[in-house]
């Protein structure tokens, strides 16, 4: 179960996707991550609880780690196209993501209400490629959020190269997806849609809402023991 509590009068669900876009997904794989975008794209758009909470930033590291969009209303989103070089820089792509959360993630004020816990999603096939001190600081400052309950994560290892011991250090929630055929990676992104959709329900039905939960996962995924 997902805990959303951060404060009265929630309004937004901030949902962060991390996406593995290092040399190792090109071809096929890519493809199917860029399909699945769309079908991620199509879902909130099409929901009435995701269209009322949900604001999504997207997040790539494939050479290098990048922003590729600020938090954005789910009606305005438009799902990036994306190319797969370089390596894996996990360490960046995690540091970048506190500081997107420290950035635009609100909390309380006279002006706004305060953000839902953001949704966090990682989605990689690979070790990180950057240096060991990096990806370490970088996990622990995304741990101390999570142990704080500031942070909901979920880790996605795919492919026989995913270093599931690295993404534990991450987070609790670790599937693993041995499978990287193009309709594997479709079933998974319709399992991160409906996922959305269940913690924006959450969110927009239930002003004091504390948890939301999963939908069950598909069988490409398994949970990481």
């Amino acid at each position: 179960m997902l805990d959303l509590e951060q404060g009265a009068d929630v309004r937004r669900l901030p949902i962060y996707l991390l996406i593995d876009t290092s040399g190792s997904m090109a071809g096929a794989p890519i493809q199917a991550v860029n399909e699945g975008m769309k079908i991620f794209q199509k879902a909130i758009q099409e929901d009435p609880h995701a269209l009322e909470t949900a604001h999504v930033s997207i997040i790539t590291f494939g050479g290098s780690a990048t922003q590729v969009n600020e938090l954005q209303a789910a009606d305005t989103f438009q799902a990036p196209r994306f190319n797969a070089s370089g390596g894996t820089p996990l360490g960046d792509a995690l540091l970048l993501l506190d500081q997107c959360i420290e950035r635009e993630v609100r909390e309380r004020s006279g002006e706004h209400k305060a953000d839902y816990k953001p949704l966090v999603f990682i989605f990689t096939d690979g070790q990180p490629t950057d240096p060991e001190s990096v990806w370490r600081e970088a996990i622990a400052k995304i741990r101390s959020r999570s142990n704080r309950k500031l942070t909901n994560f979920i880790a996605i290892g795919a492919g026989p190269e995913a270093d599931v011991n690295i993404l534990k250090e991450i987070t609790d929630i670790v599937f693993l997806m041995h499978d990287l055929s193009t309709d594997k990676i479709m079933e998974l992104f319709k399992w991160i849609s409906q996922s959305a959709q269940s913690a924006s329900k959450t969110a927009s039905q239930n002003q004091n809402a504390t948890e939301a939960e999963l939908p069950p996962p598909p069988n490409v995924l398994k949970i990481a023991l």
